[in-house]
């Protein structure tokens, strides 16, 4: 066993120690301050379960306002602080959808917003998902959240049937996200895979959305400018200023934030037998709501 495994393994039990006193209390503490503290100005509130495309749309929405108010290319949306450089940028806040339920399950905290709700096939979310916990989360930090300390000893499908963080949690979490926004005055859903088909038409319904009218120039500088191929390369030479937008290690693809975004891309990883039943499993669980009933047939 090499002296980086035992170092892993020891950091992961300290998280999950940690786990079970009293740090996650502390921290979701803070976290659901600072929530309602943004949503007291928030102009719009994007949900979303994590790896469903966000940095993606922050990407967009950043190269959008950076060339419609003439901003520094170097900043990625993080709240308001485009707002601060020009008045006139909305403050967008990006909430998890996990922490919504958690944090905030009082339906009153979203009242008079304007709420985006992102989502994605759960299986590509879930693979995705995989990634960044195993080329991006320290083991610390995967065993204060709850997520296998050992992932290295385990299969993209172990992670992915498991019933604690696999494609049972996020089809579970995307029916509760349902429930929670029923009758919700000013709701839009918008899907990954229509993104990555028509990104531009996504980019302005989403601004139409938020109360403004698109600049057409903007829009089309900014879906050219965040494809999938010249937003990795921008990552890679370290082009935001933004953490969010750093690879972990250079050499290994996975590592990056931006990685494939390949819609149906769980298929490269699974056997024929495994997809389909998990695409069975999907199907028969997730609100038809979201319109993935035909999804990849």
């Amino acid at each position: 066993m090499s002296t980086t495994t035992v170092k892993s393994g020891v950091l992961g039990l300290l998280g999950l120690g940690l786990a079970l006193i009293r740090i996650p209390r502390l921290m979701s503490f803070y976290k659901k301050r600072t929530l309602l503290k943004r949503l007291k100005t928030a102009d719009v509130v994007v949900v979303s379960i994590s790896k469903s495309g966000r940095t993606w749309l922050r990407a967009m929405l950043s190269r959008y306002y950076q060339s419609k108010f003439n901003l520094p290319e170097t900043e990625l949306l993080e709240f308001d602080n485009l707002h601060h450089l020009n008045a006139n940028a909305p403050r967008i806040l990006f909430i998890h959808a996990g922490d919504l339920l958690r944090l905030l399950p009082e339906k009153t905290h979203l009242a008079n917003k304007r709420v985006v709700h992102l989502v994605r096939w759960p299986i590509d979310t879930s693979v995705s998902q995989y990634f960044q916990a195993s080329g991006r989360t320290t083991a610390f930090r995967r065993g204060l959240v709850g997520l296998p300390v050992n992932i290295a000893d385990l299969t993209i499908h172990d992670f992915v049937s498991s019933s604690s963080h696999g494609v049972d949690t996020l089809v579970q979490k995307l029916n509760d996200i349902y429930v929670y926004m029923t009758n919700h005055g000013a709701l839009l859903t918008l899907r990954y895979e229509d993104a990555r088909k028509d990104p531009a038409s996504t980019l302005r319904e989403f601004l139409v959305f938020s109360g403004e009218s698109p600049v057409d120039d903007a829009v089309q500088l900014a879906t050219a400018a965040t494809q999938f191929d010249k937003l990795k390369k921008a990552e890679s030479e370290g082009h935001f200023s933004s953490w969010r937008l750093r690879p972990k290690n250079k050499q290994n693809a996975d590592s990056f934030k931006v990685r494939r975004g390949k819609v149906g891309g769980y298929r490269d990883y699974f056997s024929e037998q495994e997809s389909s039943a998990l695409e069975l499993k999907v199907r028969g669980e997730l609100n038809p709501f979201y319109g993935y009933k035909e999804f990849l047939r």
